[in-house]
């Protein structure tokens, strides 16, 4: 069985993982299921806070790693405006596009 990371400590966003990829053979943990890793979030856009998180977790736990990264954005307080990944299923197909190359 294939195991990805996904870099939250969410139950309910490992559930939905989870659910998505067990038909699939993979099998999902998270951060929470390894010893602590400290990540820097220091990106100026959600896609870079998330390749950081991502990037870092795969490092320490020499494992493929999927990170998201959101948050709130304001206009009208003049918020620099980010875009995230659009829909699940680019991120579920690059998801499996990795999980095929990755060696363990």
């Amino acid at each position: 069985m294939k195991t990805i990371v996904i870099a939250t400590k969410n139950a309910g966003k490992a559930r939905e993982y989870q659910e998505m990829l067990a038909p699939l053979g993979i099998e999902v943990k998270t951060l929470a299921d390894f010893a602590p890793i400290a990540i820097d979030e220091n990106g100026e856009t959600f896609e870079e806070n998330a390749t950081i998180k991502a990037t870092t977790a795969t490092n320490q736990l020499h494992l493929p790693v999927m990170a998201d990264d959101s948050g709130l954005m304001v206009d009208a307080l003049g918020v620099l405006q980010v875009y995230a990944q659009q829909g699940m299923l680019v991120i579920m197909t690059m998801l499996l596009i990795m999980l095929n190359s990755y060696r363990h």
